[in-house]
């Protein structure tokens, strides 16, 4: 009979989220469109596991499960999947999952009893395979639910040797309780591309200056500190750290990915390799998707040098699992326990002078999306979405953006709590230089900013103290 093949560990990490640039129920009813199940699916079956390919046009999909990955083919499908999310499927076995006691004539005596001509050398089932789609957002996965189809072949041997197959039941089929699930590094490859293996030396380097004149060694100030919320108040000014532009599988313009490699140690020099936080956002303009992704921060020093893909079968080796304020030592929901949402509240990039050293904010309100659309708990990795909101006001009969929110919207996270002011302050507690941060490049006089923006800032100041103000325009991020 057939036999699966020998146990491999292969596993999709549900990878949790990260700070990035700058700082910091089920599908059972009709929907407009049939859901999204294309790419990489883990199936395990009979204390084995595979990974599934699938391939969807429409509501067409095939695909194959091979094992290990990238090896033999397993099983093939084919076959589609309506609007409510249940799919019907052809499976066609291969030669490479039959039992070591099954004959290579028994095999091919048992392909030439079904024969398929668009399925060469496979062995398909009789019925069709139903499969029910289910998202389970309690743990940021996918799922396909029913059981798979498995041939048993039966066959009649004289001295050892295979004779023919049994008249009445030489192949019969055996159902088999399969689970066949993705995590977020895999709906996130689904959605926007897979992001390959890179080199954080590959990134822009992005400077610490104090008054102008680089540094090679940590200072408590410099001109453009990181902006970061560290408990210990250590490593806002510290050199070499990076900043990558990643380009993913789908090349589409539409995405965006970017990581940023931070140093919160001293190094030798700007080629030194290690880091100690990776992280990374890959964001869809088109849908405002938004995926994040974080290393464990502290823990260890990373090898900058080979940063895997989310997806890499040694993707453990730096991202973070997905963690609740509930898990011991952990302080946040999300990516390696950060909530990636809280800073990143009012868009999927932050931008600050530090980034801008890099990034100019012309270019970055033009690419990062600023008042795009923008998903902020894609896959219900963070468990509730962030609020934006849209402070207005009203002169002369006519309705204005809030001035200091022309180029992008505020959060009621961080953006709330700690950039709004911050920005808005013209000395800075690790800052260097005495300078207004917004608008960027501002070269008028101190009275002649508070004159401009006293308004805007008082109005944020009532925005982000009571958000369900009418002035302030509230609504979630999704």
């Amino acid at each position: 009979m057939i036999r699966l093949l020998p146990l491999l560990r292969l596993h999709m990490i549900a990878l949790a989220t990260a700070l990035v640039p700058g700082v910091c129920p089920p599908v059972s009813a009709e929907t407009d469109t049939t859901p999204n199940i294309g790419g990489e699916w883990d199936v395990a079956i009979s204390g084995q596991t595979l990974k599934l390919k699938i391939t969807q046009k429409g509501k067409d999909v095939s695909g194959t499960a091979s094992y290990p990955k990238g090896g033999p083919v397993a099983f093939e499908i084919s076959g589609s999947v309506d609007k409510a999310g249940a799919l019907l499927l052809k499976l066609f076995w291969t030669e490479d999952a039959k039992e070591a006691g099954v004959s290579v004539e028994a095999w091919a005596a048992a392909v030439k009893s079904r024969p398929d001509p668009n399925h060469p050398d496979r062995l398909p089932v009789k019925e069709d395979v139903r499969l029910t789609y289910r998202e389970d957002t309690s743990n940021v996965t996918e799922k396909l639910e029913g059981d798979l189809l498995v041939p048993v072949i039966h066959d009649i041997k004289e001295n050892g040797k295979f004779k023919k197959l049994k008249e009445e039941n030489g192949v019969e089929d055996s159902k088999t309780t399969a689970e066949i699930k993705r995590g977020y590094a895999a709906r996130c490859a689904a959605e926007m591309g897979v992001i390959p293996k890179f080199s954080c030396l590959d990134g822009d380097l992005l400077p610490i200056t104090v008054l102008g004149k680089p540094q090679t060694n940590p200072v408590p100030k410099c001109d453009k500190p990181v902006q970061l919320g560290l408990v210990d108040e250590i490593g806002q000014c510290v050199p070499f750290s990076r900043l990558v532009h990643l380009t993913t599988s789908t090349k589409d313009p539409n995405i965006i990915t970017i990581a940023i490699c931070r140093k919160y140690k001293g190094s030798t020099s700007e080629t030194d390799p290690e880091f100690d936080d990776i992280a990374m956002v890959s964001h869809n303009k088109a849908t405002g998707h938004t995926c994040f992704f974080q290393s464990p921060v502290r823990r260890k020093r990373y090898d900058g040098q080979s940063i895997p893909g989310p997806t890499d079968e040694d993707a453990d080796r730096v991202w973070g699992e997905r963690k609740t304020a509930n898990d011991e030592k952990v302080g946040g929901f999300g990516p390696a326990g950060q909530r990636c949402n809280d800073c990143h509240s009012a868009g999927p990039f932050l931008w600050s002078p530090y980034v801008g050293q890099v990034v100019d904010a012309e270019k970055a309100t033009k690419e990062w999306n600023p008042n795009g659309k923008w998903d902020s708990n894609f896959a219900n990795m963070f468990s509730m979405p962030s609020i934006l909101l849209r402070p207005r006001y009203e002169k002369s009969g006519n309705t204005y953006d809030n001035a200091c929110l022309e180029c992008h919207r505020l959060g009621n996270g961080t953006s709330c709590k700690t950039f709004a002011n911050r920005y808005g302050n013209k000395t800075h507690k690790f800052g260097s230089l005495e300078e207004f941060w917004m608008p960027t490049n501002y070269g008028g006089t101190d009275d002649e900013w508070h004159t401009e923006y006293d308004s805007a800032m008082e109005q944020i100041a009532r925005c982000c103290g009571n958000p369900d103000l009418a002035e302030c325009n509230k609504r979630e991020a999704k």
